[in-house]
């Protein structure tokens, strides 16, 4: 019921953002790359060391995508779909839940990088995170939950 009035709201907020983007698309572009091609290397690394069974790994690679993108992923390579939305809520609250941590942390000042990463690590729950920061960081977030949906979605055709 309330997805169509928060997608809108997104999309209000990267449209004034619109400018911002523009300048900085390939450094946005790279770091969601980074980001999909590091979360699916990850989780299949893992998934290999502990000798989990395919059905099992395939599930899992696409955690750091939306849900619908992640579901779609998983079902159309006979994954679980359960077990895969399990994995991107579970990501999604620990990224939300640590990255304005580890963002101090870091000392990262940049709003974009901070938007990027918590959409790129976090999808919709993390770019809510992000949103709480501010409009520029909520903004790059959503851009990033496409672009690793893309992304991730290119990466599955090869797998």
């Amino acid at each position: 019921m309330f997805i169509v009035p928060a997608t809108t709201i997104l999309a209000l907020r990267i449209y004034r953002q619109r400018s911002l983007l523009r300048a900085n698309i390939i450094p946005i572009i790279f770091g969601c790359l980074v980001g999909s091609f590091g979360s699916v290397g990850i989780i299949a690394l893992l998934c290999r060391l502990f000798s989990i069974d395919k059905r099992m790994t395939i599930s899992l690679l696409p955690k750091s995508v939306t849900n619908a993108i992640a579901l779609e992923l998983s079902i159309k390579n006979n994954g679980f779909g359960g077990l895969t939305i399990s994995a991107v809520i579970i990501t999604g609250v620990f990224s939300a839940a640590f990255t304005p941590f580890l963002i101090r942390l870091f000392k990262l000042k940049d709003p974009i990088a901070v938007g990027v990463a918590m959409g790129a690590s976090g999808h919709a729950i993390g770019t809510a995170a992000a949103l709480k920061l501010g409009e520029t960081q909520g903004a790059m977030g959503g851009i990033a939950i496409g672009i690793m949906g893309i992304i991730t979605s290119l990466i599955f055709i090869f797998i």
